[in-house]
C-alpha cells in the first residue's frame, strides 16, 4: 500500500471512530500506524500523527469526539512502541488541554483516568508536570461536590460512581401448608421427662409424659404449647 493510501485509510478510520471509542476501529488506527511505521518510518508515522492531532486542536471539533480519538491517540502510543511517543508529544499539550475545557466532567473522567495511566507507565514524562497541573484542580473540586452529595462510604474511588450496595437475604416463610421441593415435613421434638424446657428451649408437652400430640404446622419463629416444631431446609 502507497504512503499516500496508508494516510488516507488512517483518516478515514479516525473519523469513523465518530462519537463511541470502538474498540474494534480503535485496533484498526492503530495496527494502521504500526504499518506506517514498519513501511514508511518516521516521516510516514509523524503523517498518521497529524491527524489526530490536527483533529483534537481543532476548535469546531464536535466534544464527543474528542475522546474516542484521545483513546485512539493512547492505543498508539501502548501499543506500537515508543516511536510515536516524540511524535505525539510535540502537539500533546495543545491537543489536550483543547480536550479537556471542550467535554464534560464524564468524559473529564476519562480524560483523567488516560493520564493516569501515562503517570504509571512514565508516557509523556517531559508533559506529565504540565498535564498533571492542568487536570488536579477540576478533579480536586469534583472529588468535593461528588462527596457532598453522596452518603460517606459510598465512594470508594475519588470521582467514581457510587457502588451497588449488596442485596440483604432475608429467609422466606412460605404459607401454612405450602409444600416445596426443597423443605423437609416439621419433625416432632419430645420433651424432656419431667418437664420443663428441651435443649432447643422448647415448651413441654401439656399432657402426661409420654403421651402422643399429634404434630402441628407453626410458623418459624413460633413457639408455644404443645410439641415443638422445627422446620428444616435443606440448602
Amino acid at each position: 500500500m502507497e504512503p499516500e493510501q496508508q494516510v488516507s485509510r488512517f483518516a478515514t478510520l479516525a473519523t469513523k471512530l465518530g462519537e463511541f471509542p470502538d474498540r474494534d476501529v480503535i485496533y484498526q488506527i492503530w495496527q494502521c500506524a504500526k504499518l506506517g511505521l514498519e513501511t514508511g518510518g518516521v516521516d510516514l508515522a509523524r503523517r498518521m500523527t497529524s491527524v489526530i492531532a490536527d483533529a483534537l486542536d481543532d476548535q469546531a471539533l464536535p466534544p464527543a469526539r474528542r475522546v474516542p480519538l484521545l483513546y485512539a491517540l493512547d492505543a498508539i502510543v501502548k501499543n506500537v512502541g515508543s516511536a510515536y511517543q516524540p511524535l505525539f508529544a510535540e502537539r500533546l499539550a495543545s491537543a489536550f488541554r483543547a480536550t479537556f475545557f471542550a467535554v464534560h466532567d464524564k468524559d473529564k473522567l476519562r480524560v483523567h483516568h488516560v493520564l493516569t495511566t501515562w503517570n504509571d507507565k512514565k508516557f509523556f514524562i517531559e508533559l506529565l508536570d504540565e498535564l498533571n497541573a492542568l487536570v488536579a484542580p477540576w478533579h480536586s473540586d469534583f472529588v468535593a461536590r461528588t462527596a457532598a452529595t453522596h452518603p460517606p462510604g459510598i465512594l470508594k474511588h475519588h470521582g467514581s460512581a457510587p457502588r451497588q450496595q449488596p442485596a440483604v437475604l432475608r429467609p422466606i416463610t412460605p404459607p401454612p401448608g405450602t409444600a416445596t421441593d426443597r423443605a423437609v415435613p416439621p419433625v416432632a421434638v419430645p420433651a424432656p421427662p419431667g418437664g420443663g424446657t428441651d435443649k432447643f428451649g422448647g415448651a413441654p408437652p401439656s399432657g402426661a409424659a409420654g403421651e402422643h400430640h399429634p404434630r402441628q404446622q407453626q410458623p418459624w419463629g413460633g413457639g408455644g404449647g404443645g410439641v415443638v416444631v422445627r422446620r428444616v431446609v435443606c440448602d
